[in-house]
């Protein structure tokens, strides 16, 4: 699925776009407090649904696997019924911004979600949750870092992180010559704008290559989010990956072909 087209209010939003709006609350149909995590839904939404306590585990799995600060920065989730009631929020506070299933804002310490009910709420809520996580414990992370560990999260907790149509998109194109992992080309974006579903397949692969296959690695995807968080000046990722290895490019393509072969 495309990312960026849904995902751009992003970035945008958590500049001055919003002081030119007035804020506008979603009308609620139900309140869910769970933590510092607010869940407002313009319908009934039982505090023991399912989506809940995905939400809930979420952002325990997050701070424990990417050993993250904790933090009490508030989360408004804003869950809609249909796409026109979203949409109708969406125009009357971001007037002209892109549709989208789905967005995730920041702006004077205010963190909020907002999507729309429907087959993919599960993984939209995921991915834009992770991103308040990330955003709330190390301030700005690099938009690929963002991205790939977004998309890391987004999909169940069973599969291990492991993002099958991503995976299949890059061994398809790797084979068909159009694709060669490149991280200092991904480190250069600095807008979602820019990037390609390619792109966000690639992003998720590296950060499932940092988590997901050797200690090292791990600790060195953990030692740069904690130096972020601690607004240290940190060399880019990539500059300390391959510092660290001969060719993490390579690696990158052979777990892709490993764990290719074994899902």
């Amino acid at each position: 699925m495309e990312r960026w087209p849904w995902y751009l209010g992003c970035i945008v939003l958590t500049g001055c776009a919003l002081g030119r709006v007035a804020p506008s609350a979603p009308p609620k149909g139900s309140q869910i407090v769970r933590g510092p995590m607010v869940v407002e839904a313009d319908f009934q939404l039982k505090g023991d649904d399912p989506i809940i306590g995905q939400l809930t585990d979420l952002q325990s799995v997050v701070g424990t696997t990417l050993q993250l600060p904790v933090t009490s920065q508030p989360v408004i989730v804003h869950i809609f019924s249909s796409s026109d009631r979203f949409h109708q929020y969406l125009e009357h506070r971001f007037p002209g911004y892109p549709v989208r299933r789905a967005f995730f804002i920041k702006h004077q310490g205010r963190f909020e979600v907002c999507a729309q009910w429907g087959e993919h709420i599960v993984e939209d809520l995921r991915h834009e949750m992770t991103h308040a996580c990330l955003h709330a414990a190390v301030g700005d992370p690099p938009l690929w870092l963002d991205e790939g560990l977004a998309e890391y999260f987004e999909i169940p907790p069973h599969t291990g992180g492991w993002h099958a149509s991503h995976a299949e998109l890059l061994g398809r194109e790797y084979v068909a010559g159009r694709w060669r992992p490149h991280l200092p080309q991904l480190e250069a974006l600095s807008s979602p704008a820019d990037m390609t579903q390619l792109n966000y397949a690639e992003a998720w692969a590296w950060a499932y290559l940092l988590l997901n296959t050797t200690p090292a690695r791990r600790e060195l995807l953990v030692h740069h989010l904690n130096s972020l968080s601690q607004n240290a000046a940190s060399q880019p990722l990539g500059e300390l990956l391959y510092r660290n290895e001969v060719a993490p490019h390579d690696a990158l393509i052979a777990m892709l072909s490993r764990e290719s072969k074994m899902k």
